[in-house]
């Protein structure tokens, strides 16, 4: 027989799916966004570096490397296009540098890679300053993975959330249900509706409007034995049982206690 499902279970699933994407689609947006920030901070670090070294003496190459970490790489050339400076030490492989560019932002395809590189003109030179494409993408994108590391780190908090919620919403249930199987077998005073979940009682009235659409209804009354609350003695009250017939392809029946066995209870009940 297949089991029946179960809510707890289909509410944790879809709103762990559902919340596992919302974090998932927030950590590549956030991821995008962050590294073309990055990018774009990157680019004004070029321009405020060329700016700083406009009018300065030059003369040869430099014998270190590049800028540190971030592999910049600075060129200047005179009036006449022969280069004065370069960053990079003598022996490095000319083939491999960014080539001259007209002033502004440039990307420039080396035998290394390409270069993203920022020229301007100052007191006649050609001031350049490039740094590899590969070096940005990697720098910003340990910059994204920064962004990205809190959400992360959020996520377990969530699912606690989730599931304290999915135990706090569906504990009225859950009473419900833990109410009816406490009963003992001659226990019939209705249970309490107090505290029940709302979704609960759509479906008690609904099972009593389907009844209430069959032609023919089946009442019986028994008496039963009811405990006075304050005295200590019982006095007598019914319980209603309406069921289809026989000859009905719904077979169904509800009950409905009363504390009298007055027949209004049948009228209020069969709504006449």
């Amino acid at each position: 027989m297949t089991p029946a499902p179960s809510i707890r279970r289909t509410l944790a699933f879809w709103l762990a799916a559902g919340l596992s994407a919302a974090l998932v689609a927030a950590a590549i947006l956030t991821y995008l966004r962050a590294r073309d920030e990055a990018n774009l901070l990157f680019d004004l670090h070029l321009r405020q570096t060329a700016a700083s070294l406009t009018g300065l003496p030059v003369a040869g190459a430099s014998p270190g490397g590049g800028f540190g970490d971030e592999g910049l790489v600075v060129q200047i050339w005179d009036p006449t296009g022969v280069r004065r400076y370069r960053s990079l030490p003598a022996e490095a492989d000319e083939s491999r540098m960014p080539g001259r560019s007209m002033p502004g932002f440039a990307t420039i395809d080396t035998p290394s890679g390409p270069y993203r590189v920022f020229s301007l003109v100052a007191a006649g030179q050609l001031v350049q300053v490039g740094q590899p494409v590969a070096v940005r993408n990697e720098l910003a994108a340990k910059l994204a993975a920064s962004t990205v590391l809190p959400l992360a780190i959020i996520a377990p908090l969530i699912g606690i959330v989730v599931w304290f919620a999915l135990h706090r919403g569906l504990a009225p249930l859950a009473r419900v249900a833990a109410a009816v199987r406490k009963r003992a077998p001659g226990q019939l005073a209705p249970l309490t509706a107090t505290g029940w979940p709302r979704e609960v009682m759509p479906l008690v009235e609904a099972l009593k409007a389907l009844l209430l659409t069959r032609p023919v209804l089946h009442a019986d009354e028994t008496p039963v034995a009811m405990l006075k609350p304050g005295n200590g003695k019982t006095h007598r009250a019914s319980l209603w049982s309406y069921a289809t017939t026989q000859y009905d392809a719904l077979r169904g029946v509800v009950y409905d206690f009363a504390e009298t066995r007055g027949g209004r209870h049948a009228q209020v009940f069969l709504g006449a």
